[in-house]
């Protein structure tokens, strides 16, 4: 693997804090447990559900809107980006 250079682990460092685990868990746990059950209900509801649709999908890209901070009215144009 080709060395990424110092000016790209200055990069990495710098911006690494955010995204520890612990920071992640810390700042947006308790949303990510909230998108967790209301999928989990929604599934529940229905009796059935397609895992990457369902479950994997929503979560993902929630997950990750709420820890970089993105509103949820950019859900939908994200949605059809992962489903592409």
């Amino acid at each position: 693997m080709p060395d990424e250079g110092e000016e790209q682990r200055r990069y990495k460092t710098a911006s690494a804090g955010p995204f520890t685990t612990r920071a992640v868990r810390d700042r947006a746990g308790p949303a990510i447990e909230a998108i967790v059950a209301r999928l989990l209900d929604g599934v529940a509801a229905s009796g059935r559900a397609e895992l990457r649709a369902d479950l994997a999908a929503p979560l993902a890209l929630e997950t990750v809107a709420v820890v970089l901070g993105i509103p949820d009215r950019y859900y939908p144009a994200i949605r059809g980006w992962y489903d592409a």
